[in-house]
């Protein structure tokens, strides 16, 4: 009799150890089919986002106007945007006046202005969120211009970043090794001086796709900035260098092949 219980026992037990084995495997897979969801789920590059530079109809010298931005991504109004700044001027003048923008709902950020001349203005508006840049431009008019100064605005208007732009920049890296650490450097001169003690930033995205990375890059010298970077793979890349010091604010993209 007592044999048999012994014997019961370590049966019972067997089945015990048996039952937890089949429980704690049955928990792994839950979690190990979680974690493919999630990084299935992941893989799914996310929505650029999309700015819509807002208007009046009609703006008037001296009266104060708003310049306002809508921001989305998806069907999604983006309200936690990094930097919204507009960057304003007249056809023809190098003069580029940038304005912070404050965000005032539902997605739209927005500022005030007054100008103080009739003429052909341009606003291009720099907005930085979730890791992504946007920079579309809008021609507008203030007033009513003559034909004679529209006619004068139009030959001598400067293209941002472009054309007679007292920036110029220097970008020589055109090929990387993928996977291998890369120095990018650009040399930035101002009317033909180096540019020093100015706010440098490589924006970097692969073609064709959405996601951009946003790089600072630390003053190496006299109007020399570099950062130190890897690509992550081979294909075209683009790098756009963005140059900030003040009321200045100039950008150029250059091509970079990465075998």
């Amino acid at each position: 009799m007592d044999k048999l219980l012994w014997l019961k026992g370590i049966v019972m037990k067997k089945l015990l150890v048996l039952l937890i084995g089949l429980a704690m495997a049955a928990l792994v897979g839950c979690s190990g089919g979680n974690d493919k969801d999630k990084v299935s789920g992941g893989d799914e590059p996310p929505k650029m986002i999309e700015v819509e530079i807002l208007l009046p109809d009609k703006i008037d010298p001296n009266v104060e106007t708003e310049i306002k931005a809508h921001v989305t991504q998806g069907d999604e109004n983006v309200e936690d945007a990094n930097e919204v700044k507009f960057e304003v001027f007249k056809q023809g003048d190098k003069d580029h006046e940038m304005l912070e923008a404050k965000h005032v709902g539902d997605g739209i950020y927005s500022v005030k202005k007054k100008f103080a001349e009739e003429g052909n203005y341009v606003v291009i508006s720099h907005v930085t969120a979730r890791d992504m840049h946007n920079m579309p431009k809008k021609d507008f008019v203030v007033g009513n211009p003559s034909e004679h100064e529209a006619a004068h605005e139009s030959s001598d208007g400067h293209e941002h970043g472009h054309g007679e732009s007292s920036v110029a920049i220097d970008f020589p890296v055109a090929s990387a090794d993928s996977g291998k650490e890369t120095v990018l450097s650009a040399l930035i001169k101002h009317e033909d001086k180096p540019l020093e003690g100015a706010k440098i930033t490589f924006e970097v995205w692969k073609n064709g796709e959405e996601k951009h990375e946003f790089i600072p890059a630390h003053e190496a010298g006299a109007g020399k900035y570099e950062v130190k970077h890897t690509f992550p793979s081979a294909g075209n890349f683009t790098v756009n260098v963005h140059v900030e010091k003040g009321d200045l604010h100039e950008h150029e993209e250059k091509a970079v092949t990465v075998k």
